[in-house]
């Protein structure tokens, strides 16, 4: 969570961050979080999904 602006802000960067791509596309296909701002960023990962983001999106 170290790369979560909000977490860094309040200094509670303990958790954790697992994302799922295809091997061949680099094609998002899940993620999930653990930590105090994952609330608050997920949405980020939702819109990568949606818009078929790639792994460096």
């Amino acid at each position: 969570m170290s790369l979560v602006p909000r977490a860094g802000a309040i200094r509670d960067t303990a958790g954790i961050i697992k994302m799922v791509a295809d091997d061949k596309t680099e094609e998002v296909l899940g993620v999930s979080m653990v930590g105090n701002s994952a609330g608050e960023v997920i949405h980020e990962a939702a819109m990568a999904m949606r818009f078929r983001a790639k792994i460096r999106d």
